[in-house]
């Protein structure tokens, strides 16, 4: 489990997102997916 991410969304699609900061793959919830856009700068 992750408990905090930082980084540039890069890549996203339904079921993933891939965060620049190490190269973090993230399985996501749909819910979350409409929540994002890619270039986004995520910061928790």
């Amino acid at each position: 489990m992750i408990g905090y991410l930082e980084g540039t969304l890069r890549a996203l699609d339904a079921t993933r997102a891939l965060v620049v900061a190490g190269g973090y793959e993230l399985h996501i919830s749909l819910s979350t997916y409409y929540k994002l856009t890619p270039g986004l700068r995520i910061e928790n």
